[in-house]
């Protein structure tokens, strides 16, 4: 559990209905000069200021953990200029140094022009704006202490000598930072708010030193921060101590996994759930394949060595085709997809959707880049009438440079038989037919019965609060699709399932995370996740030695999680998606 902390608040005296401002001969008397201390105690009026009682407008009050105190009061001691606007619900007030504006109708906070998220800063309570005493404090420069056994608060203010200022390179900039508590639990989130400014009003630039989201063992850290201004002018460096307890609300792993975004990256901190990875329960699944549209598929020989027809065969109706070939030619080659009508009768050749990126040096980029641009779902009206005996060239790249490669995916509708072929040559013409077939060089090649593979997952049988994977790519969880290659004559399966798209469905998935394992060897790819792409990773290649990549959590609100993928080329398979439930201390942390 979270352990509850006083954030000691600032609020602002309200006439209803109309602006409150602080009488000016009081805001002339408030500018401190000197040290200033005072002492409240919650639930009473009497207060002291440097020794002497006064009464306040109303007592400092406790709600929900935080304490609330009378604006006026600490506004005389911290001299400030403190005005009330009715009509938008929103306090001013003004020092030397600062602007802060506290909007509670828009829920903004401005500070010095900057505008931020209200965050609970400023609250509208029994028709007063109170503001966190801890957010202003550290505005202003203030300390403050909280006895718990005695309920008793203590504000120190000491007025900041003005800085040297250059009439050349302007005022030295200001480096300030809060953060939310006193202190914090093992794998609890910091929450830091950067106070820094410029006397000159210029933008600053921030330097942390020792700043993380989350300690992972007790102590005390020493966070610091330097700003620097457009002029080269460097702050001193401000420090606050970060005091972490003994008590853990997450250890490292647990942290990434509760907390981290999606396409965050999620070290494999935990050796028991890396041990234990492969005796997770499958997932139950219903798995539907669309035969509707045939697929494809021309990867070998996938090292290109000379001119000649890579794949070819013929289609009629739905297709998808798919191509990923290296130019190993040691020469420019043109790849191109060509079309051709045996027929008696014009056939429409119609593209629905294309996935292609331009040959490219990088196998890994090539696999990930086409898959997302065919995710995307392009749209287009793009049709070619093929006459009778004409061969047309459907598709052709620019220049294919000595190893440089292409990766393509076109989702085609024809209105009879056309004969599609992959072809490899100096030149792309009508003439490309004329060449040799090239030889199986055991990569993947050949028509396949399925182009998508539609997988709805039910959490229920194990268990929505136990951890489950999905197998994808193994050919035995998930089987590949089964084809024949008619260049050779034999029965063939797409190992891999290499340019089919998976559909992944899970209803009213509660609260839980998805992570990825590259359980085969070296993957990039992407997945839509809800509609939205996630990178994995984010840069680079994930191994199975390096940890998980978050695809994105789900909570109770969520009735349907949807993800789409097709297995990037050039990545090694399987991979295991695993269902990660998350207990109430997600409740925590939102």
């Amino acid at each position: 559990m979270r352990k509850k902390w006083v954030a000691l608040v600032l609020s602002t005296s309200i006439l209803a209905g109309s602006a409150f401002v602080v009488p000016e001969q009081n805001v002339a008397n408030a500018i401190a000069t000197s040290t200033a201390q005072v002492v409240l105690y919650l639930d009473k009026k009497e207060a002291f200021r440097n020794g002497q009682q006064v009464t306040l407008d109303s007592p400092a009050t406790a709600i929900s953990g935080k304490t609330y105190l009378p604006a006026k009061f600490l506004g005389d001691t911290f001299g400030m200029d403190v005005t009330y606007n009715a009509a938008s619900r929103s306090v001013k007030m003004v020092t030397e140094d600062h602007v802060i504006v506290l909007d509670t109708n828009k829920n903004i906070i401005t500070l010095d022009g900057v505008k931020q998220p209200n965050n609970n800063i400023a609250r509208m309570i029994n028709g007063r704006i109170m503001v966190q005493l801890t957010w202003l404090s550290d505005v202003m420069g203030a300390t403050y202490t909280y006895n718990n056994e005695q309920k008793k608060v203590t504000v120190t203010y000491v007025p900041k000598a003005k800085d040297n200022y250059d009439k050349e390179l302007g005022s030295t900039p200001v480096a300030k930072f809060s953060v939310d508590k006193e202190k914090y639990d093992i794998g609890e989130t910091i929450n830091y708010t950067n106070l820094s400014y410029d006397p000159d009003s210029e933008s600053v630039s921030l330097s942390w030193t020792g700043k993380k989201d989350a300690f992972f063992e007790a102590g005390t850290y020493e966070v610091s921060l330097v700003a620097t201004d457009k002029s080269g002018n460097k702050s001193k460096p401000y420090t606050r101590k970060i005091v972490v307890t003994d008590s853990v609300m997450f250890d490292e792993f647990e942290y990434g996994v509760y907390t981290g975004k999606a396409g965050s990256y999620i070290k494999a901190t935990d050796s028991e759930f890396n041990s234990q990875i492969l005796k997770f329960p499958q997932i139950s699944k219903k798995s539907t394949y669309d035969t509707s549209r045939k697929l494809l598929v021309s990867d070998s020989p996938e090292n290109i060595r000379t001119s000649g027809i890579l794949y070819q065969d013929n289609i009629n109706g739905k297709a998808r085709l798919y191509a990923n070939h290296v130019n190993k030619s040691g020469k420019n080659m043109q790849f191109a997809i060509l079309a051709t009508n045996n027929g008696s009768e014009p056939v429409t050749l119609k593209t629905t959707n294309v996935g292609e990126v331009f040959p490219s040096k990088y196998a890994m980029l090539l696999g990930s880049e086409a898959p997302i641009d065919f995710l995307m779902n392009n749209k287009i009206t793009e049709e070619f009438v093929v006459k009778p005996g004409e061969t047309i060239v459907y598709r052709q790249f620019p220049t294919f440079f000595p190893e440089y490669g292409i990766n393509t995916m076109y989702d085609v509708e024809a209105t009879g038989p056309l004969q599609m072929t992959f072809a490899a040559d100096t030149t792309a013409s009508s003439k490309m037919l004329s060449l040799k077939k090239l030889a199986f060089d055991g990569h993947v090649r050949g028509t396949f019965e399925a182009s998508d593979i539609q997988l709805d997952l039910d959490l229920s049988k194990v268990g929505a609060k136990k951890l489950q994977r999905l197998v994808i790519g193994d050919g035995n969880a998930d089987p590949f699709i089964s084809g024949y290659d008619v260049q050779r004559d034999v029965p063939t399966t797409l190992s891999g399932n290499y340019g089919a798209v998976y559909r992944i469905t899970i209803n009213n998935p509660g609260n839980m995370t998805v992570l990825l394992n590259a359980r085969g060897g070296s993957f990039k790819g992407a997945f839509k996740v809800n509609g939205q792409f996630v990178r994995v990773p984010s840069s680079g290649v994930l191994t199975p030695f390096d940890g998980f990549v978050s695809l994105g959590q789900t909570s109770t609100k969520d009735k349907k999680l949807t993800i789409e993928f097709s297995p990037p080329a050039g990545s090694s398979f399987p991979i295991n998606l695993i269902f990660y439930p998350l207990d109430s201390r997600i409740d925590q942390i939102k």
